[in-house]
């Protein structure tokens, strides 16, 4: 088993340490009154807003794989038909 962390994960894991800090410094940012510096109102981003996820969609699998066999006996039937579909029909003469 694989002890070691891949390396893109690790760049991505200091991108969101980085991105972190800087939402909890803007978040640290306090409000005061507009014309009175020492009144107090409260952080500045009172409405932090929350995360929101959505599922990671991915195509369905397929229940059965066919097998090579199949699929080689599949492309050979689609060939075999357009064949005969270019071949000129030919017409027998009547015997009588």
């Amino acid at each position: 088993m694989h002890d070691e962390i891949p390396e893109p994960v690790l760049r991505i894991q200091e991108s969101v340490h980085v991105v972190q800090e800087k939402l909890d410094q803007l978040r640290s940012i306090g409000q005061y009154a507009e014309h009175d510096d020492s009144l107090y109102l409260g952080p500045a981003w009172g409405d932090l807003a929350q995360r929101e996820r959505d599922a990671v969609l991915q195509p369905a699998r397929p229940d059965i794989v066919p097998a090579s066999v199949i699929l080689k006996q599949a492309r050979a039937s689609v060939i075999l038909k357009q064949a005969r579909e270019r071949e000129p029909a030919v017409i027998e003469p009547e015997h009588g």
